[in-house]
């Protein structure tokens, strides 16, 4: 798992803020950890306006958490960026890989921007 230094973290938890009070999500984070992946299918689905298809609705197991986070980055990856993101590992994500949610925070700033 990769850990990033205190100030980089919390310029991405501001980032990561941002983008929920933008959209919408009514979430506030303390920390990377707290950024699950129902964090971004929500963000998500505010961003886009659209469900994000074979998603998960409730998400029980970490099986269904991986699933639902590759489900979105190939959503991502393939119908709204068509750009590759295989970099960004869904059990990476799950895990709270610091280095992959951030990566994934960057995607949903640019989606915005």
């Amino acid at each position: 798992m990769t850990s990033l230094q205190s100030d980089t973290v919390a310029v991405y938890v501001r980032m990561v803020n941002g983008l929920c009070q933008r959209s919408g999500v009514d979430i506030n984070v303390s920390s990377l950890a707290e950024c699950q992946p129902m964090l971004f299918v929500q963000l998500y689905e505010s961003i886009l306006g659209e469900p994000l298809p074979n998603g998960i609705r409730n998400p029980l197991t970490r099986s269904d958490q991986v699933k639902n986070c590759q489900v979105l980055i190939d959503r991502l990856s393939k119908d709204i960026l068509q750009v590759d993101l295989s970099h960004i590992k869904s059990s990476s994500i799950v895990n709270g890989d610091q280095k992959s949610i951030c990566n994934l925070i960057e995607i949903f700033a640019g989606l915005v921007e």
